[in-house]
Formats: structure tokens, C-alpha cells, sequence
């Protein structure tokens, strides 16, 4: 759910752009895409921190991979059957409007900050540094 409220907001500010009117699906991917890596390696950390485990999933090895893949699944995800059009159709059923820009970029900032200081906040728990040192 939160997933589709950034996909909603991200695709209103790709049409509204003139530089990604022949596919504004792309943007939109992409910044779920980084979303859906900042959340996964947030997980990542607050595991690592709770075990003795260091998982390894984006090595030097395989971080392009993971990467492309992840966009990939991401991509066919909003593809499969246009579920991307049934997003956006439900999301203008229910609002008489489209939001104003501003609105749109202050809840795709706003998850973005959300989501590197969940990260930042993991990787200090999983190194028990600043206030998970006593721990």
C-alpha cells in the first residue's frame, strides 16, 4: 500500500514532466526500485544486528545483479496485466484531482528521508554504535 501511495505519487510527476511523456513508467519504477533496496538492506542490518550472521547479499560480486534484478521484478510487477493503469484508475476514482506537484514531491522526499534514516538507524544497531552502544 505504501509501495502504490509512492508509485501514485512519483507516476503524477512523471506525466506532468515533458521530458518522460513517451514513458512515464519509468521514473516511477526506478524510485520504488531505490525504495525497495533502501527497505530491503534496512532488514538486512536489523538482522545482522540481532544475530551473529553477516549476511552478504549486495557484494562487489553481485551488487549489479541484484540491482538489475530487483528493478526487473519491480518492472513486471506494475506491467503484469497494466496493474499499473488499475493503480492510477483507483487512485483518480477516489480523488476528484490530481495533487499538486508540490504535495507529490513532498511524499516521495518524505519516504525518501524516512527510509535512509531507518537505514542509517539499522546500520547503527548492527554495529552498536551511537545509542544501541549499551546494548
Amino acid at each position: 500500500m505504501i509501495y502504490n501511495s509512492l508509485f501514485i505519487h512519483s507516476y503524477i510527476l512523471a506525466l506532468r514532466s515533458k521530458s518522460n511523456q513517451d514513458m512515464p513508467l519509468f521514473i516511477p519504477v526506478m524510485l520504488i526500485g531505490l525504495c525497495l533496496v533502501l527497505n530491503l538492506m534496512s532488514i538486512l542490518f536489523f538482522i545482522e544486528g540481532m544475530t551473529t550472521q553477516h549476511l552478504e547479499i549486495f557484494t562487489d560480486k553481485n551488487e549489479y545483479v541484484v540491482g538489475v534484478l530487483i528493478y526487473c521484478l519491480v518492472f513486471s510487477y506494475y506491467l503484469h496485466k497494466k496493474r499499473y493503469k488499475r493503480i492510477f484508475e483507483t487512485y483518480k476514482a477516489k480523488h476528484s484531482e490530481p495533487p499538486a506537484i508540490w504535495w507529490s514531491i513532498l511524499v516521495v522526499v518524505l519516504y525518501y528521508l524516512i527510509s535512509v534514516f531507518i537505514v542509517f538507524l539499522s546500520a547503527f544497531y548492527r554495529n552498536r554504535d551511537w545509542i544501541f552502544s549499551g546494548l
